[in-house]
């Protein structure tokens, strides 16, 4: 089970280095998936990514494969990204280029799970957009 926060920052060769406690914990490969509306990551161990696909339906299956990638951890916790229909000869690098700027300080949120990986400035505006609505309720 993945819970807290860490912080980080994407290295000039835009990759991410997980802490050492959170990569023993996904193994060492892992499913990422991209959210293209908020613009974060998310990462799954393997087995934690088949059991969100048990009980969908083909459709559905594809919604979330399309924006899967396979990811290989080395020894230091950083991750290269591969699509999973690739081997492991075809990793790209660098990575997520529409998601993170060079040195760009991010979050890395632990949610039971799986992680979600924001950038540091897209997670403080996620957290005002949430707190907004919640602020209103409680108004008389």
């Amino acid at each position: 089970m993945f819970l807290g926060t860490y912080r980080g920052r994407v290295d000039k060769r835009r990759r991410i280095n997980l802490p050492a406690k959170l990569c023993k914990e996904l193994g060492k490969v892992g499913v990422l998936v991209l959210d293209d509306k908020d613009y974060f990551l998310s990462i799954y161990s393997e087995e934690g990514f088949k059991r969100i696909l048990e009980g969908l339906t083909l459709e559905e299956i594809r919604g979330i494969t399309s924006n899967a990638r396979l990811v290989f951890f080395d020894e230091q916790g950083r991750f290269e990204q591969g699509r999973l229909t690739s081997s492991r000869q075809s990793r790209n690098n660098p990575l997520f280029k529409e998601f993170f700027n060079k040195n760009e300080e991010i979050v890395i949120l632990g949610v039971f799970d799986h992680l979600e990986i924001w950038s540091r400035k897209r997670w403080r505006e996620k957290k005002e957009e949430i707190k907004r609505p919640a602020e209103l309720a409680s108004t008389p």
